[in-house]
């Protein structure tokens, strides 16, 4: 939505990313961060110490069903940043959310208010231990977009 003034087009629909849920599995991964660390010495630094702390599982260059599968077996993601300013990652959040993962991410969006939001590496670590005991069950309906798309053909 900030970015909309650049836009000259007017008949412009903003649709959120929406969670589907996906089949259960036995979540045998208790953290997980996946994304391109190399070139970002922020993620770097961040993963190193959470690493030292955490059971961290890291995977880069992963995509699609070898991605999902992992997914689906991880209890926790971890959403760190690759910049200092980053927007919050909406899309890789909806497929944690899809795959019944947690997830405990920097930056603030209250469409997203059911992920944990924190700015330091404790906080991060602190978040994270407690949504592998606790595994509260979100309440994934409110991120149904059909709604939002319906609208937006219709406009």
């Amino acid at each position: 939505e900030d970015n909309l003034d650049g836009y000259t087009h007017k008949n412009i629909s903003i649709v959120q990313p929406c969670v589907i849920e996906q089949p259960k599995v036995n979540k045998d991964i208790d953290y997980l961060f996946y994304g391109w660390i190399e070139g970002s010495e922020r993620r770097q630094r961040i993963i190193a110490e959470l690493q030292e702390k955490l059971n961290l599982k890291i995977c880069t260059n992963i995509l699609g069903e070898e991605m999902f599968n992992i997914l689906a077996r991880t209890k926790v993601v971890l959403n760190i940043h690759y910049y200092d300013t980053s927007p919050l990652e909406l899309f890789r959040i909806s497929e944690c959310f899809s795959f019944g993962c947690k997830v405990v991410s920097e930056g603030f969006n209250p469409h997203w208010s059911d992920v944990s939001y924190r700015q330091s590496v404790d906080g991060i670590f602190n978040m994270a231990t407690y949504l592998s005991q606790k595994m509260p069950n979100y309440d994934l309906s409110k991120y149904d977009n059909l709604e939002q798309i319906k609208k937006a053909i219709d406009y």
